[in-house]
């Protein structure tokens, strides 16, 4: 899918290796959270921070 300003720009393509590797350094970088945090309210959001995690995961992974 091109986007005006992208014509003539080749990106590389993202492969099933990178995308294992983006989930392993997320969860490596969530798991150093302490356990409370994830109950706190996730900044101006109406949501908690876990809630935030988890329709972060949906929205990336449903598509």
């Amino acid at each position: 899918m091109s986007r005006s300003g992208d014509a003539g720009l080749s990106r590389p393509s993202v492969t099933a290796d990178d995308l294992d590797l983006a989930v392993q350094l997320a969860g490596a970088v969530l798991r150093e959270a302490p356990a409370a945090a994830w109950e706190g309210k996730a900044g101006s959001l109406e949501w908690d921070c876990w809630e935030t995690a988890v329709r972060r995961f949906v929205n990336t992974f449903s598509s």
